[in-house]
């Protein structure tokens, strides 16, 4: 089961860059548009995010009779995967939580996301949000940078959906407790300068 990261589709994260064809050579794959997003429903309320997001995909493997299955997510997907380490354990085989790991309740990064949220409820696009996975020492996009990749995202997706989705990360947080005792088999890929990796060694470290 793939699960796609934010502003992004099952489509766009899986099917055009070829992995979701790579692994139906070996594997039963399903990719789900999150909430929020893509072909899914799209909620303004951010109580409709955070867990529920995790919830969707044990929903979804029930509606389809899967009792257990090995779990992929991409940034906002690898969160939700973390989550689903967490909560539940029981219903996976292993777990790829890549480009993200492990954000504990009362992260700081939580604040970022509130930036997000309201650059995307003012019409500002996700600027906070390229910002803040920019790698230390490398430049941050200019505003003539942006401005097209904003109009794209504004054009292409819910907006308030999205801000919803962004304030709903921080509800994701597990603890360090509730991982320890979960037992899943976990491998995570990310980028040696990506400022996420940061959450990938606190979760290797638990």
């Amino acid at each position: 089961i793939l699960i796609h990261g934010f502003i992004a589709s099952a489509q766009t994260n899986w099917v055009m860059p070829g992995v979701f064809n790579a692994l139906a050579a070996d594997y039963h794959v399903i990719a789900l548009d999150n909430r929020g997003h893509g072909q899914s429903g799209k909620p303004h309320d951010p109580a409709a995010y955070g867990p529920q997001m995790a919830k969707d995909v044990v929903n979804l493997m029930d509606h389809l009779g899967i009792g257990k299955a090995h779990v992929a997510g991409y940034s906002l997907g690898g969160f939700i995967t973390t989550h689903l380490i967490a909560k539940y354990p029981n219903r996976l085989l292993s777990a790829a939580p890549c480009g993200a790991g492990w954000v504990a309740p009362g992260d700081a990064r939580a604040g970022e996301a509130d930036l997000i949220a309201e650059a995307l409820e003012s019409g500002n696009g996700i600027t906070p949000l390229i910002e803040a996975l920019t790698p230390a020492g490398q430049p941050k996009p200019t505003k003539e940078q942006m401005e097209p990749m904003n109009r794209m995202v504004l054009a292409m997706n819910d907006p308030l959906a999205l801000a919803a989705v962004a304030r709903g990360i921080k509800h994701l947080a597990v603890t360090a407790d509730e991982l320890k005792a979960s037992g899943v088999a976990v491998h995570s890929i990310i980028g040696e300068i990506d400022p996420l990796k940061e959450s990938v060694d606190a979760m290797h470290a638990v």
